[in-house]
């Protein structure tokens, strides 16, 4: 079965990052490195916000990780591409993926 999976470039400092819904974890694939799985029951906690513009970001606090989703793609200068395709289908599940794996896991929401 295909994970489900969003990627987005955050700046153009940054490559691009696909993260991936497991089973069990979260997947970071970043070009040139070696992927890093961050299991559900270790995300502590959920903080989504909106930016304004269009702009609307996921932050999950885990044990050894603070993961930063959005839903903006850069593109060049100050042009991005919205990825909300695939970034609320994402989110979606990776709540759905939190209430069963880590069951004191914190939901926040709120604007910046």
């Amino acid at each position: 079965m295909t994970p489900i999976a969003h990627s987005y470039r955050y700046s153009l400092f940054r490559n691009e990052v696909t993260y991936e819904l497991h089973d069990a974890e979260l997947v970071m694939r970043r070009e040139g490195e070696e992927p890093t799985a961050i299991p559900y029951n270790s995300i502590r906690s959920v903080r989504l916000k909106f930016y304004g513009m269009g702009s609307y970001v996921c932050e999950l606090r885990a044990d050894s990780h603070h993961i930063v989703l959005a839903n903006r793609h850069f593109v060049s200068y100050g042009e991005f591409e919205d990825r909300c395709e695939t970034y609320v289908p994402f989110l979606e599940s990776l709540h759905q993926r939190l209430v069963v794996h880590s069951p004191g896991v914190r939901f926040r929401a709120g604007s910046n």
